[in-house]
């Protein structure tokens, strides 16, 4: 019955279109024209003529040409892959929230992204799919009144987001080197730092071979702090050393640093980089800057212009709404109302007599005033995206690719737009095809661009990179073990280093994992990692350091926050330490002078004497050693990132792999680790073939961290530290006390043994 129907109404049509042209025939041309633009209504005639494949059959309604069942499937089709896009979007977004990928974009920005361009194409999907002759005419018109926001201001926030983080790390970090310089200038006069700033201009570096840098400090009531330095001299093999005892004084710098080195790296542990730390105060300007890029990169701020934005287009529309229904009514005297027929010869202002911007009962289309009104909405989006985009093209590059997308996606925008604005023109595009393939398609596929570059892409690098951390971070932390010995739990905290530590140490690769963290948004950990460092190596300044630490990292709402769970917990607990040591030290009677062993990378020895402004204090060196930890894991995903994008690091650690391979494969060296000796701290004494040096732990780090324990006769003489050197002789020519010994020339190990009985009785002479 419904085929009979169907059949009845496809004959009268055709019988009224063929009676209309049999009519026109015999008229003029122009009568013609108009007769067949009434019939049409303004349609191409090839609609008309589609059969089965019409969806609407031969006729106009409300100015609506008749659709196809393309556009239906096609509008299906792109709807239901987006919906999967949308779909994989969202899970990935919840499972990986915390990756890096997604919190460098931001959370929300990447969110309210994902409902402005799934907002804008399941509205216009939904007309395709459910027909245009049907879809609330109201609804489509507001679509196209937030049409601006929604594919403009993701991007333009994207910009914006990128230039204000860009321009906050650099705050962050622009005034630390600045800060090195002044504080290295800052230090006290003497010969000491003079060469230093001699060796520093003349980028000097020492090598070592990565198995063991010891600092020693040592204080004592009587005496001032006296620094050794054990260089290496390309001419010679013999190692300057210096030391002090109860009975000697110096004028050497007061925290002065006795660093024994090893051949066989690039550099490491430059004293230039121990003599400053991070006191960066920010100035009442600066730290007015920081508020303003704080804000502007906020969740906040993204949330506010999105709502502001969208609430502006909609009061426009229902503004405009309202004029256009007041005069409406106005000019029909009160009668017809929203829904009135067709049969009115006036219509409203905007969408003429077959629609209205308060019309739900039936489809429209766009007039040239609707589009007037949103092209001048989007030209304001427009000019602040282009100005936008010209400086971003200034910024550095960040390692998060998001400058690479960003600038790709607005190249895809406004290539969109114009090919939107063409097709808007042509005739063929708005009467044919635009009844098979919509041509509104184009704008709604820059938004699933959009939504698959910035939001499922950077899930997928966040994959894998998560996948690549798997089975790669745990490989950074482990440790690269000396050829000449054995690793153990000691010696890997003495002795061992991770590529990531030795990148931290080394002054030219820590300028390049800083770089790379401040364009990776997180400079935070790397330069408190650096502070922290200073603060176990310092004596005299420990106590400033500590409170420049908490003060700068550790307070909530500082300029460089550590995202450390319950940091007010932890800044209060350590603030009590703090406070608990001072109260201590000023409690404590002058005594013989005490030692303490100071594990971190490198084995430091100091001792304290009485509380004064030029002693140290009481604050355990171990006060900030779990925030370095987290500060270390945090630099990992850092660190992996930068082997895999940067050729110098990949370089870089190459060269260090194969100086390792070189010198343990070498002929004329000797390699001799004393591990766990009285089962206290594990030694690597290493000399190469290069320089004939020897690198040992000195009779006082010995004595005071318990290594070598005096027997009954040496206890009885009258110079324990005599003493002391003697036991250190034996036990160092006994090879029963050597839990591993690697000899290579039997000839060269006496001359090496005999060097460091020498070199002991030098010491206490």
């Amino acid at each position: 019955m419904l085929q009979d129907i169907s059949s009845s109404r496809w004959t009268l049509t055709a019988t009224t279109t063929t009676t209309v042209d049999n009519h026109s025939s015999s008229s003029s041309p122009n009568s013609t024209n108009i007769n067949q633009t009434d019939i049409y209504g303004g349609c191409n005639p090839i609609l008309f003529q589609l059969g089965n494949f019409s969806r609407d059959g031969p006729n106009v309604v409300n100015s609506i040409c008749p659709d196809t069942w393309l556009v239906f499937s096609f509008s299906m089709t792109f709807m239901t892959c987006y919906v999967m896009v949308l779909i994989l979007c969202s899970l990935g977004l919840f499972y990986k929230r915390n990756g890096g990928h997604l919190k460098s974009r931001g959370i929300v920005n990447i969110i309210m992204t994902l409902i402005a361009d799934s907002a804008f194409i399941i509205l216009i999907c939904l007309r395709f799919i459910i027909g245009r002759r049907v879809y609330p005419c109201g609804l489509y018109i507001i679509s196209y009144f937030v049409l601006p926001p929604a594919i403009l201001l993701p991007s333009i926030l994207r910009l914006w987001r990128l230039i204000f983080m860009n321009r906050l790390n650099a705050l962050k970090t622009c005034m630390i080197h600045h800060e090195k310089h002044v504080s290295i200038q800052k230090q006290q006069p003497s010969s000491f730092n003079m060469n230093v700033m001699n060796n520093k201009n003349s980028s000097s570096s020492v090598p070592i071979q990565n198995d063991v840098v010891m600092e020693l400090k040592e204080t004592s009531p009587r005496s001032t702090t006296n620094h050794c330095n054990h260089g290496v001299n390309n001419s010679s093999s013999s190692n300057h050393l210096s030391s002090s005892n109860h009975h000697s004084s110096s004028n050497h710098n007061n925290e002065g640093t006795c660093v024994k080195t090893l051949e066989n790296d690039t550099t490491l542990k430059s004293e230039v980089t121990t003599m400053w730390w991070n006191n960066v105060e920010f100035s009442s300007s600066q730290q007015q800057k920081h508020k303003l890029y704080t804000l502007f990169v906020s969740n906040r701020f993204i949330i506010c212009v999105y709502f502001v934005c969208f609430l502006f287009h909609i009061l426009l529309y229902i503004f405009f709404g309202a004029i256009e229904e007041g005069m409406y009514q106005s000019l029909q005297g009160g009668g017809g109302g929203m829904n009135s027929s067709n049969n009115n010869n006036s219509g409203r202002f905007m969408m003429g007599s077959n629609g209205g911007l308060f019309i739900y009962d039936r489809g429209c289309v766009l007039t040239n005033q609707i589009i007037i009104l949103v092209a001048c909405e989007s030209l304001f989006y427009i000019i602040i995206s282009i100005i936008l985009l010209i400086i971003c093209f200034r910024i550095q590059k960040d390692t998060w690719f998001i400058k690479r997308e960003s600038l790709i996606l607005v190249a895809i925008q406004f290539s969109a737009i114009i090919l939107f604005a063409i097709c808007g023109f042509v005739p063929v595009f708005t009467k044919i095809t635009d009844f098979f393939i919509p041509y509104g398609f184009v704008l709604m596929s820059y938004s699933f661009s959009e939504v698959v570059l910035c939001i499922l892409m950077p899930v997928i690098y966040q994959m894998k990179l998560d996948s690549k951390n798997g089975t790669g971070a745990h490989t950074t932390l482990e440790p690269h073990t000396s050829f000449h010995g054995t690793m153990t739990s000691h010696s890997r905290k003495n002795a061992i280093r991770t590529d990531l530590e030795r990148f931290l140490d080394n002054r030219k690769t820590f300028e390049l994992l800083l770089d790379f963290a401040k364009r990776s948004y997180c400079p935070e950990s790397v330069l408190c990692y650096k502070d922290i460092e200073r603060f176990k190596s310092s004596l005299k300044h420990r106590k400033s350091i500590s409170l420049h630490i908490l003060k700068t990292y550790l307070k909530p709402n500082s300029p460089l926050e550590l995202n450390v769970p319950k940091i007010s917990q932890i800044h209060d607990e350590i603030m009590r330490s703090i406070v608990d040591a001072s109260t201590l030290q000023n409690t404590m009677v002058p005594s013989v002078s005490s030692t303490m062993l100071i594990p971190h990378t490198a084995t430091t020895l100091s001792s304290s004497s009485s509380p004064t402004t030029t002693t140290p204090t009481n604050i355990p060196p171990n006060l900030f050693d779990h925030i370095q930890l987290h500060c270390l894991h945090n630099m990992t995903d850092v660190f992996e990132r930068l082997k895999s994008q940067s050729k110098q690091a990949r370089k870089i650690l190459q060269e260090w792999k194969e100086e390792e391979f070189g010198s343990n494969s070498g002929g004329d060296g000797v390699g001799i680790t004393m591990n766990s000796v009285h089962g206290v701290v594990s030694t690597t004494i290493t000399t190469s073939h290069h320089h004939h040096e020897t690198s040992i732990p000195s009779s006082t780090t010995l004595l005071s961290s318990g290594v070598i324990q005096q027997d009954n006769m040496n206890s009885q003489t009258s110079s324990p530290l005599l003493s002391s050197n003697n036991n250190v002789a034996r036990e160092v020519c006994s090879t029963d006390n050597l839990s591993t010994t690697t000899i290579q020339s039997k000839e060269f190990k006496k001359k090496t043994m005999w060097n460091i009985f020498n070199t002991l009785c030098l010491m206490y002479r």
